[in-house]
């Protein structure tokens, strides 16, 4: 197991002495001692940096072969990550499960466009400008000269998407709305 975690050079050394990630690498081994068929994993990258994290979450990838592990986590990302089906609990409740690909789209607001502004003042018009066009679409956020709309229905967002790159005669809305945008971006909505 030790060469499982990349520890085996480190085989006689104090654990005391091992970093915040090789201690979780060590953890993973100690529970997959034996070979069991469940394991329990609580919070296992916590305060772990990211290139830590990344091996951590490889580790248990590989680990998941033939077993079930069952996995307590604050982070939305790790259980996207990680989760075959996700049970959201909130105040002792379960809330929802499913797989991450059900959640994002029963909860999520399908797509997000991130929209970087020439002027910060053009927020409140750009915002209006594409909810006249395209009623569908809400403001997740908005701070810095930035804006994140969330787009539920993927017809919408292509129509929004065409109206940003083209470059053909436009009217009076879409041209002051383009004229707003210095640089924006799609993404798939996150769990979080």
């Amino acid at each position: 197991m030790l060469e499982f975690v990349s520890l085996l050079p480190e085989k006689k050394n104090r654990v005391g002495s091992f970093s915040g990630g090789m201690k979780r690498r060590l953890s993973l081994a100690v529970a997959a001692v034996g070979n069991p068929k469940i394991i329990l994993l609580d919070e296992p990258t916590t305060g772990l940096d990211p290139k830590v994290r990344s091996q951590v979450w490889h580790l248990i990838e590989r680990l998941k072969e033939g077993k079930s592990i069952i996995l307590t986590t604050h982070s939305m990302e790790e259980a996207d990550v990680l989760a075959d089906r996700i049970c959201v609990v909130s105040k002792g409740k379960m809330k929802c499960v499913g797989t991450s690909f059900y959640l994002k789209k029963a909860y999520g607001e399908g797509h997000r466009i991130t929209i970087n502004l020439r002027h910060r003042e053009d927020e409140h018009d750009v915002v209006s400008r594409i909810q006249k066009m395209f009623p569908g679409a809400r403001l997740v956020d908005c701070r810095g000269g930035s804006l994140i709309m969330g787009v539920t229905d993927y017809q919408e967002l292509l129509n929004l998407v065409k109206k940003l790159e083209s470059k053909d005669s436009m009217g009076l809305d879409e041209y002051e709305l383009k004229k707003s945008i210095r640089a924006w971006a799609v993404s798939h909505s996150t769990l979080e």
